[in-house]
């Protein structure tokens, strides 16, 4: 495989890796911000929403679209607010409609009585373009569950 990474990576030339580098990052940018403000339509929509899409979860359960909307809800509908801590990690542009991106977040989300701290959470994106834009086909999370603190908030 990394021969073939190699060739493909030779045939872009350094502006359009630099190019293709800032619009996902952009993207990924964009998809933060929509996590900010608890808005799951800003958050997901540039992620591919057909059969083709592949969620791998924290627990390591293999759905779709659907289910990453479902459990995406399960804790941005319930939360007040969320503070982020977020850095993109790295950007491997593979081809001119591959790249690979992953980012590490961490945080808290407060709800109405509690508050949940996730720890460094790794999440690996691929990309592909299509005729519309560049869309994420395949999103991979993982996280020390354990390291999940859930408090409750006193009056």
């Amino acid at each position: 495989m990394k021969t073939t990474t190699n060739k493909i990576q030779s045939t872009l030339s350094n502006a359009e890796r630099i190019t293709i580098s800032n619009e996902i990052t952009t993207l990924i940018e964009n998809m933060r911000k929509g996590m900010d403000y608890l808005d799951i339509e800003m958050s997901f929509r540039d992620f591919l929403s057909t059969e083709d899409f592949n969620y791998i979860g924290i627990h390591g359960e293999i759905t779709d679209y659907k289910g990453l909307i479902k459990e995406a809800k399960a804790v941005f509908d319930p939360a007040q607010s969320v503070q982020y801590n977020f850095r993109i990690a790295n950007i491997k542009v593979l081809s001119h409609e591959t790249v690979l991106a992953n980012y590490i977040s961490s945080g808290t989300f407060t709800f109405p009585d509690t508050q949940l701290y996730f720890p460094e959470c790794a999440t690996s994106l691929v990309f592909i373009k299509k005729l519309d834009g560049w869309r994420v086909i395949q999103m991979h999370e993982s996280v020390q569950e354990s390291e999940f603190v859930n408090t409750t908030i006193k009056n």
